[in-house]
């Protein structure tokens, strides 16, 4: 089949000063076995050789489209939103500024949503990598319930580390799920809203590998992005069952088809399923043993808190980085 004959997929990618690793994103986007692509990069005024980086490489080859922003106004979802708007490929996904792709991601991706017209979202697996050491794997998403409801429901109940946002879509899917809020969880209200379109899918034959690490947003910067309070901010995991409930219950139009007492029905299970009470718990405790940790006497608390952060302290919260990156960067 040739290119002209494939289905097209385009591939979205919000970035801001990320040139370092943005290369290795473009590359493995391009090199796809899969050829009808059309990868386009949103830039919100990067200053460290964004813009030349892929200038070069729309020069070179046709299918890279490069947007760059007046300014980095509006946040990561505002970029993310302007990125959409501008898809145009029957097949959609997302690709973060400092990811990459196997080489043939799209193709198997693409197989499983063509074998299987129920699908929303297939997803290869996403490996999470520190430099060149693989670290954890991602959890599978198979949220294959015909009932959308119960799929939804179930989505939230098992949602993590969301590397599923990095699946490929159905187009329409992915449209009707738009616009992502800005929201704390804003990646899981997106998500949730395309399941509601359509099952999705895990395949263990092809992978997003992703980079761990880089600075987890404070509460400064939480408060600032997302306009919430500062309490919110400490304990995210009440904000984002606050936020699917809203969105479920009565703000995403998304939802609408399930008529007001299943939707409400599901806003009350989504929300609850969404909370992970161990996440819950280290965030209500956190700001009292950091400071007992400088206490004499009691510094050990320190390395407890450290590891419990490791284990717990990250789950189920969306975090930018502290220059504005993400979402999910």
């Amino acid at each position: 089949m040739s290119d002209r004959d494939q289905p097209l997929v385009s591939i979205a990618v919000p970035t801001y000063n990320r040139a370092e690793t943005l290369a290795r994103t473009l590359d493995t986007a391009l090199g796809q076995t899969h050829r009808a692509i059309e990868l386009i990069v949103s830039d919100q005024a990067s200053g460290d050789g964004t813009e030349q980086l892929c200038r070069r490489l729309a020069a070179a080859d046709g299918r890279l489209r490069y947007l760059r922003q007046p300014t980095n106004a509006g946040g990561s979802t505002a970029n993310f939103n302007l990125l959409a708007a501008e898809l145009s490929g029957a097949y959609a996904m997302l690709l973060a500024d400092d990811d990459w792709l196997q080489p043939d991601y799209v193709e198997r991706c693409l197989a499983l949503l063509q074998a299987q017209p129920e699908l929303a979202v297939a997803y290869g697996r996403a490996r999470y990598f520190d430099g060149d050491r693989e670290v954890a794997a991602g959890l599978r998403h198979d949220h294959l319930d015909a009932r959308p409801a119960a799929r939804v429901v179930d989505y939230f109940r098992r949602v993590d580390d969301n590397g599923v946002m990095y699946g490929l879509m159905r187009g329409d899917a992915l449209r009707a799920a738009l616009p992502m809020p800005n929201a704390l969880g804003n990646d899981w209200l997106l998500m949730g809203r395309v399941a509601m379109h359509g099952a999705i899918a895990t395949t263990d034959t092809t992978h997003v590998d992703r980079a761990v690490g880089g600075t987890s947003a404070s509460v400064d910067k939480i408060v600032a992005t997302f306009g919430v309070s500062r309490l919110q901010a400490r304990l995210p995991q009440l904000t984002i069952a606050w936020q699917v409930l809203a969105d479920v219950g009565w703000r995403s139009p998304a939802f609408a088809p399930l008529g007001r007492p299943a939707r409400l029905r599901a806003a009350v299970a989504a929300a609850l399923g969404s909370i992970r009470w161990r996440a819950l718990a280290y965030h209500a405790v956190a700001p009292a043993i950091d400071r007992a940790g400088r206490l004499p006497g009691l510094r050990w608390t320190g390395s407890a808190l450290g590891a419990a952060r490791g284990r717990w302290g990250g789950a189920g919260v969306l975090s930018e980085p502290a220059d504005g990156r993400g979402p999910g960067a």
